[in-house]
């Protein structure tokens, strides 16, 4: 008796309804035009460029970035330590209930709330002075709460006081080239000319995954539209991952989807600060239609 085998169709995580698909013919990638966050391993360093990078800030100057950053990206600048930076008294006559504190040049930007312990000079030690408004970086006098005793001349304090981590998560995607990132509020300050590692891409092949919203180039090749300036809109969905040394892709290109009921939540893209717009573009197209559904793993009437 012969044998049978039977075949089930299997299809990408992201799709909703095989039957809703409507194809492109192969599409070629123009992959000299893919940058190099598609391979894996590659480190990039962030170095700050923002003297008063204080808590609660939501932007931070950098140098020019060598790399995307996309959304949810933290970036560790390493530890600041207690003793940091050193605060310096400079105010010969700072008695108790004085709200103006005199200091030698302020060697960082100081915000509000901090509390300051000043030790040595020539009165008692742990003399506490609450900075009650934001002080720049070379200001030389501080802005109390009323002091509750008097501080000695020469006395001094580390700032923070306490060692952090100082940590940046980025809240909008920063584009390579970029000086300023727009994070969530930082927990706390963050030294000037600090580093931050990040990995992407790497060496080998560049690889796109599958379910990437593509845009064509004047050639008519596709290229990620995620790293796109905008002059070039989204017109497809690469079907399967494409890589760059497959010597198994054929040279007509990749499968592409112009039209179909997605769940876009399980698409490589949906975390792009953009999304929305990729949607309305791919729609826009002219080609086919896009529905879009959100995926949740839960049983029904549970």
């Amino acid at each position: 008796m012969a044998s049978r085998t039977n075949f089930t169709p299997s299809y990408l995580p992201f799709v909703v309804d095989a039957g809703s698909l409507d194809r492109d013919g192969g599409r070629q990638i123009d992959w000299a035009k893919v940058p190099e966050t598609f391979k894996n391993g590659v480190d990039y360093t962030v170095t700050l460029n923002d003297a008063n990078a204080n808590a609660g800030d939501t932007t931070i100057a950098v140098d020019a970035l060598p790399v995307l950053l996309p959304v949810g990206t933290v970036l560790d600048f390493g530890l600041l330590t207690a003793d940091a930076y050193t605060i310096t008294v400079n105010d010969a006559t700072a008695a108790i209930g004085d709200v103006a504190l005199g200091v030698v040049a302020l060697p960082v930007a100081i915000p509000a709330g901090t509390v300051l312990t000043f030790s040595g000079g020539a009165g008692d030690t742990d003399e506490i002075a609450v900075v009650a408004a934001d002080a720049a970086a070379g200001a030389t006098s501080l802005t109390v709460v009323k002091l509750p005793h008097a501080i000695a001349d020469t006395a001094t304090a580390d700032f923070p006081g306490t060692a952090q981590q100082m940590l940046a998560k980025v809240a909008v995607e920063a584009a390579a080239g970029a000086t300023s990132i727009t994070v969530d509020a930082l927990a706390g300050h963050i030294v000037d000319n600090s580093e931050a590692t990040v990995t992407f891409g790497g060496t080998g092949s560049k690889i796109i995954p599958a379910g990437t919203v593509m845009a064509q180039l004047s050639s008519g090749k596709i290229v990620p539209r995620s790293d796109r300036p905008g002059s070039e809109t989204a017109t497809c969905v690469l079907e399967t991952m494409a890589d760059e040394l497959g010597l198994n892709m054929a040279l007509s290109g990749y499968g592409t989807l112009v039209a179909g009921v997605l769940y876009e939540n399980l698409m490589p893209d949906y975390a792009n600060a953009s999304w929305a717009t990729f949607k309305t573009e791919l729609n826009a197209a002219g080609v086919g239609h896009f529905v879009w559904r959100t995926y949740a793993d839960t049983m029904p009437n549970a």
